[in-house]
């Protein structure tokens, strides 16, 4: 250092003597433009992202149209009866709207959020689907600001697929439908259980073979319950072989658990799970076998 100088070491003494080195050249101001666009640019992109998931969606939902397993010609037991609203193979009375039906789904509100119009009001065909509702021609609101609870968003998303479910099994036209929910951005979170609900009934093997292999939007089901099986003394071998594993939707996972915990009449008042307690395997795989026909994961 020459005389005089300030004693310095390290960067500092770097800077003394370059001071016009990159480690010294100020920071380029911000370019607010520049930022603008680049957050233009990615709000497209997220757009773009829902437009292809809606048209995956779309696509999905038409194949299965297409499908035998969706015949909207096919009859379903009458409303009213313990079973109404399920397939039946037979010369049933049931109600159909074929795929002539041209319904109008309404549009979405201004502010973004879906709300079924007046033109529901007519027609409507009451007991579609296990739970006897909500009719088809009234589709559920679904607000394009996030709720406050995911427990509000899951019961939101939920009521859409089975929406769309309802409308796949009775051949209606529900693009207008799909188009309002491609807008709401926080389903997007959802899309993997709202698409495993449009799925059709499977045969036995087809639900087995998938439990090897995880995907989102489906859980693994057992057949013979797996707390009531243990309890009762059946072994693990059993409760967890293949035979007794099947993949099933999330949403149909979570209804017939809640079958499960309801009192019936078919049990004398019981819940199904009370009336197992006491009841050999292959009762309990019949019951398990039924509550997969009854919610058409399993194909009857």
């Amino acid at each position: 250092m020459p005389p005089g100088a300030p004693r310095l070491t390290g960067k500092d003494a770097v800077h003394y003597f370059w001071p016009n080195s990159a480690s010294e050249r100020r920071a380029p101001a911000p370019d607010h433009k520049f930022d603008a666009h680049l957050a233009a640019a990615r709000a497209s992109l997220l757009a773009l992202k829902r437009q292809i998931a809606a048209l995956a969606f779309e696509l999905k939902f038409r194949r299965l149209l297409r499908e035998k397993a969706y015949n909207p010609n096919q009859p379903r037991v009458p409303a009213g009866n313990p079973d109404g609203g399920q397939w039946t193979s037979g010369s049933g009375t049931a109600r159909v709207v074929g795929r002539t039906d041209r319904r109008v789904i309404s549009d979405a509100s201004p502010e973004g959020e879906w709300k079924p119009g007046a033109q529901y009001a007519a027609n409507r065909p009451r007991g579609i689907g296990h739970n006897q509702g909500p009719p088809l021609n009234e589709p559920p609101s679904i607000p394009k600001v996030r709720p406050p609870t995911i427990q509000a968003e899951n019961k939101i998303a939920k009521a859409a697929a089975q929406f769309l479910a309802r409308a796949v099994r009775l051949g209606t036209p529900s693009g207008l439908f799909l188009s309002a929910m491609q807008e709401i951005s926080w389903l997007e979170n959802h899309q993997p259980n709202i698409d495993a609900l449009q799925d059709p009934p499977k045969s036995l093997e087809e639900l087995q073979q998938a439990a090897f292999d995880a995907k989102p939007g489906y859980h693994i089901h057992h057949i013979v319950e797996q707390k009531l099986a243990r309890d009762f003394g059946f072994p693990e071998a059993m409760i967890n072989g293949p035979e007794n594993r099947v993949r099933i939707p999330r949403y149909k996972h979570e209804d017939i658990n809640g079958w499960y915990s309801r009192p019936n009449d078919k049990f004398n008042g019981l819940s199904p799970r009370d009336y197992l307690r006491d009841k050999d395997w292959p009762e309990r795989i019949k019951i398990g076998l039924e509550a997969l026909r009854r919610f058409e994961v399993l194909k009857p």
